[in-house]
């Protein structure tokens, strides 16, 4: 039979390991938009910005940077990175190098 004090610090260490296994899962997980709105709203309603990353499991720097961007910009949405890009030039452009370089 397992003391109470031995119990205890079981459980203390598998409560620490799940705690660090989380974190790590954490380090590169994406906070949605709609994360992102709950964010502002905490931070806006007088929380403080630590307690509004610690209340939605985000990093505290995740939260001092979107609440950064925020008061900057205004906008609370994610930008869009990558994707199509359109054409630098226009059709009209690329037939007059072609007829500039023919000659």
């Amino acid at each position: 039979m397992k003391r109470k004090g031995e119990v205890f610090e079981y459980m203390y260490i598998f409560f620490l390991f799940i705690n660090y296994f989380t974190f790590l899962i954490m380090v590169n997980a994406r906070v949605s938009n709609e994360t992102r709105g709950l964010l502002i709203r905490l931070i806006e309603n007088d929380t403080t910005v630590s307690k509004a990353a610690s209340t939605l499991n985000i990093r505290y720097r995740t939260a001092h940077r979107i609440w950064t961007k925020y008061q900057q910009t205004g906008v609370i949405n994610k930008d869009k990175h990558g994707g199509f890009k359109g054409k630098l030039l226009t059709e009209e452009m690329i037939e007059g190098i072609r007829w500039t370089v023919d000659e």
